[in-house]
């Protein structure tokens, strides 16, 4: 009796310790599949920063920043870079990588710098960073996004996002049937489309936020067809949420899924017609695809929501500009800094708009004001940042660069490191200021997000690009580099 339970005990312990070690092994296996799958999904954007790597005899410098940095394919600034540089290295080869990524925050953007250095081992960093550290919120509401497992295992970061998933699935519960409004592209107040959609209602706690959450995680992936199925998801529990309909919005734009886009969008406003979030995102769209009434109309609407709402003054100015109703424009940012003397982008706004109507006079008067409050109100996030990757660069003998953004003063830069001349502080805001005087603001800029400045088209990042190479080029002579 005595040998068959020790028997007994013995076999489960062997059970236990299999299915443990099952258990560790699946993981392991999970851990591998989605980095193998990570890197095949990136695969095709990252070929080309991957060329020439392992190559000896190349200095190579890797971007990091957001859109500015990003977008443009071969018209981007890190591009033309790489191109300029060769041109100027009397037979030395440069390679430069771009690991721009758009709508990011610096936190991103640091907590990816490490392992990028590692895997591209560049001699030098150019960082252009900052813009979005007051609006940008990853993971919100997740509690451990700072512990170790969740900033380094692709597995944890699944398995987190799937319970999250998971749990939503199991706390919906057949409250009530409600309806969707209707997704439709037809102008804003037009009838309402005949088809409906219906969804459950889920007020609990693991439900329409956990795959809100979800549909971002995916879309900073690049993964857009998971981040739309999550924002519909989430729709299904609450189809009375504009700012899901924005977020989904967002998305398809993202993924140039243009017609869809405009009916989320659109869809948000049938729900409320007076979300301020909704209002934006669709006025944006409209800019963005030239549909200047659709957009002008739209921005009247976000200011008559919310009087004191920057982002509609400088958005319906600028769609003033391109359609050359400047005094319009000028009104619309008299107007907010009758009210609020103290903004930085409105400021730029007028900046740009006296230098695009041949007033350079009033556009340094509103730059000098621009400076002074955007100085006193620097992002802490940015100047934290910018320390933390020197602190990092440094430990791993990488030289730093750090760049403005165009039309902006570097003298915030120049704080940050205090004079230091081992950080090469990049300005653009003389060479653009410059070119204006020469050219029209559109033909340097797609749009005005930054107030003063926008998006590049290929001109502007050749501006960017031609004046780093120049800045690289000395820098790299004062080092000593080429010795």
């Amino acid at each position: 009796m005595i040998s068959m339970r020790g028997r007994k005990f013995t076999e489960g312990i062997t059970r236990a310790l299999v299915v443990i070690s099952g258990l560790f092994m699946s993981l392991i296996f999970l851990e591998i599949v989605l980095r193998l799958g990570c890197c095949m999904i990136s695969f095709l954007q990252e070929c080309r920063n991957r060329q020439g790597i392992e190559h000896r005899g190349v200095y190579k410098i890797m971007c990091v920043g957001e859109s500015s940095t990003a977008i443009g394919g071969e018209n981007s600034y890190p591009s033309q870079l790489e191109t300029m540089l060769n041109r100027l290295g009397n037979g030395f080869c440069f390679r430069v990588i771009n690991k721009g990524v758009s709508t990011v925050d610096s936190n991103y953007i640091i907590r990816h710098l490490e392992e990028n250095v590692e895997k591209y081992k560049p001699d030098m960093v150019i960082a252009m960073m900052g813009i979005n550290d007051r609006h940008i919120k990853y993971y919100e509401g997740i509690q451990d996004t700072e512990s170790i497992l969740f900033r380094h295992s692709a597995a944890y970061r699944f398995l987190k996002f799937l319970s999250l998933d998971i749990r939503g699935k199991f706390k919906v519960r057949s409250v009530s049937k409600k309806k969707v409004p209707p997704v439709s592209g037809a102008d804003i107040g037009g009838q309402p489309a005949a088809e409906e959609q219906s969804g459950e209602a889920d007020p609990g706690k693991y439900g329409e936020n956990d795959y809100i959450r979800l549909g971002r995680f995916y879309r900073e992936k690049g993964q857009y067809l998971k981040a739309e199925e999550a924002f519909r998801k989430a729709l299904a529990v609450n189809p009375t949420n504009p700012s899901t309909y924005v977020e989904l919005g967002w998305t398809y734009t993202q993924n140039k899924k243009y017609l869809e886009a405009k009916d989320s969008f659109v869809a948000a406003l049938n729900v409320d017609p007076s979300d301020k979030g909704a209002l934006l995102g669709y006025g944006l769209f409209c800019s963005s695809r030239t549909a200047y009434h659709s957009a002008e109309e739209i921005f009247k609407r976000l200011i008559e929501a919310d009087p004191y709402d920057e982002k509609g003054y400088v958005e319906l100015a600028w769609v003033y500009m391109r359609t050359g109703k400047y005094s319009r424009s000028e009104e619309v940012l008299k107007k907010y800094v009758s009210f609020n003397p103290g903004s930085a982008k409105v400021y730029a706004a007028l900046s740009t708009l006296y230098r695009e109507t041949g007033r350079p006079d009033l556009a340094d008067v509103f730059t000098g004001k621009m400076d002074t409050a955007q100085a006193s109100s620097y992002s802490a996030l940015t100047v934290y940042n910018y320390k933390k990757m020197k602190e990092i660069l440094d430990k791993k003998g990488i030289k730093l660069a750090c760049m403005g953004y165009p039309m902006r003063s570097v003298e915030p830069l120049k704080t940050v490191f205090g004079g230091n001349p081992g950080v090469l502080i990049i300005d653009n805001e003389n060479v653009f200021k410059k070119a204006l005087k020469r050219g029209r603001y559109r033909d340097y800029f797609l749009d005005m997000f930054g107030g003063n400045f926008g998006h590049c088209r290929r001109k502007g990042n050749a501006l960017i690009a031609g004046n780093a190479a120049n800045n690289v080029m000395d820098f790299l002579g004062r080092e000593a580099i080429w010795k």
